[in-house]
């Protein structure tokens, strides 16, 4: 099936090739603005990846039972086609598929990768809990619909869930419009019913935590942490860290992360 890939190339060889993965309700169209081609311009080859039934990649049936597995294989069949040494970087949801796809499909090539305020090993029980302490209606209704665009089709919900509080009104303006819905099935997945081992993946890995973050709180990634013996790292910012103000310092960390020698 037809899965959407945005790719930029450096100027000249590249040092190698970042996959970046996306998180809930979005799609590979948000790393265009930030990380893809700051890493281009560091010469990067950067392919960002839209799952099935996301952005512009092939619809198969209904996105409400799009299952985590089904986004792991999305990937599968863009990182098996890359020569070279592969680096990933997963942004929440896209970070949970990091750590199945790094169980299910080890690979030589892949050196390192980066999880980005990440869905921990432990599910997203926590992010859960806020979003009911914050808008309990709204999440009801996302249960009777099997639907996600009631916790996020408003700008003031989005904003209190996804960014820091400081986040200026233009982001926001710029972002919540172009989110879209996400699986029920794969926030199931998330939830309990397809949770990734607590296994070491055998090559180093560095997770970012945004220090406002109102999904995923320091405590559910330090023991993610520990579980894949991992490196953590807390920054300014939000759950969207990736686009707030501040983004550069993000992937400025993440590069220092990728170039050192281990």
């Amino acid at each position: 099936m037809f899965i959407e890939t945005i790719h930029t190339k450096p100027s000249s060889a590249p040092k190698a090739t970042i996959v970046l993965l996306h998180g809930v309700c979005f799609g590979a169209w948000y790393w265009e603005n930030n990380f893809q081609p700051w890493f281009t311009a560091k010469g990067y080859d950067v392919i960002a990846i839209s799952y099935r039934n996301h952005g512009n990649s092939e619809q198969k049936g209904s996105l409400k039972w799009r299952t985590i597995n089904e986004y792991v294989e999305d990937v599968h069949s863009v990182v098996s086609k890359i020569d070279g040494t592969v680096y990933l970087i997963g942004h929440s949801m896209g970070g949970f598929i990091v750590q199945h796809y790094l169980q299910k499909h080890p690979s030589a090539n892949i050196k390192k990768a980066v999880l980005l305020c990440t869905v921990p090993a432990s599910g997203i029980g926590g992010a859960t809990w806020q979003v009911i302490k914050a808008y309990p209606f709204s999440f009801l209704k996302a249960l009777f619909t099997f639907s996600f665009a009631p916790v996020f089709n408003a700008k003031t919900k989005a904003k209190k869930l996804m960014f820091a509080p400081e986040v200026k009104d233009e982001l926001i303006d710029a972002v919540v419009p172009r989110m879209q819905d996400e699986s029920f099935r794969a926030y199931l997945d998330m939830m309990l019913l397809n949770l990734p081992k607590a296994k070491q993946p055998g090559i180093p890995l560095l997770i970012i935590g945004g220090e406002d973050d109102y999904l995923i709180n320091k405590k559910a990634l330090v023991k993610n942490t520990k579980q894949l013996g991992a490196e953590l790292v807390m920054m300014r910012g939000g759950h969207n860290i990736n686009l707030e103000e501040g983004w550069e310092n993000v992937a400025e960390r993440v590069e220092f992360f990728f170039s050192a020698e281990k």
